[in-house]
């Protein structure tokens, strides 16, 4: 395969991964823009302003404002969560989870070692008579 052709393949799988980092950095940033885009993902700015409006129209951000900025829909952080307060609500839910796993692996644990030494079936006094 000539080079230029591979090239243009290999474009056109890096698409969506650009389109992946663009959302990501859209949500986590709570807004996004071209030159944003164009600076963190090393795009032309035609590139990263098609990216933006692609972005527009899937949803993921507002409208652009009259300098740029598209605010995400949908942010991971709400605004005016500090950090010890992100910290607090990730401990708890490693907590949480933690405590759910070792749960889940108790009743685990417990089925197997039932499962393992079953008790001998009692025949029942039908199965006597019809034998």
């Amino acid at each position: 395969m000539p080079v230029p052709v591979k090239a243009a393949t290999l474009t056109k799988t890096a698409q969506p991964a650009r389109y992946v980092w663009a959302v990501a950095m859209a949500q986590a940033r709570g807004h996004v823009s071209a030159e944003v885009i164009a600076q963190s993902l090393k795009l032309p700015m035609n590139e990263a302003a098609a990216l933006v409006t692609k972005l527009q129209t899937r949803g993921i951000v507002g409208a652009a404002s009259a300098n740029g900025v598209a605010r995400a829909t949908a942010p991971l952080f709400r605004a005016g969560v500090t950090t010890s307060t992100a910290q607090t609500v990730t401990a708890k839910v490693r907590k949480s989870v933690s405590d759910t796993a070792e749960k889940v692996i108790r009743r685990v644990a417990d089925d197997l070692i039932s499962d393992d030494d079953p008790a001998p079936p009692e025949a029942s006094d039908e199965a006597r008579s019809a034998e």
